[in-house]
């Protein structure tokens, strides 16, 4: 009797976590923690993911690489210059070269409400 209880437990909780092995995982995602220093947060990356930030504001392009953490999040620091960071995109460049690319006066707007 012990062992089928046993049993049915496990196959109980192979199910539970088979449901968090499928649920949706959401997108990768960027968000402005500050504007000075220009400060990006990112989440939802592949964990260890080497990453290239490209800001392009302007006619300026600013870059910066991270590597995202084991949850797949990171911060990346961007020098303070003659450019608007809160009005141009920013582009994140997977390790398999695909780009993704943010609007950065969107991620800005709750930062400076008026």
């Amino acid at each position: 009797m012990k062992r089928r209880l046993a049993l049915a437990s496990m196959c109980l909780a192979g199910l539970g976590l088979g449901g968090l092995a499928t649920a949706a995982t959401p997108p990768p995602a960027i968000h402005v923690v500050k504007t000075s220093p220009f400060t990006l947060q990112g989440l939802g990356f592949k964990a260890h993911a080497a990453l290239k930030l490209v800001v392009h504001a302007g006619p300026k392009l600013v870059t910066r690489h991270a590597i995202a953490g084991p949850t797949g999040a990171f911060v990346a620091v961007f020098p303070t210059g003659q450019y608007d960071p809160c009005s141009g995109v920013v582009t994140v460049i997977l390790p398999n070269g695909q780009p993704l690319t943010f609007k950065l006066h969107r991620m800005c707007a709750s930062l400076n409400p008026g």
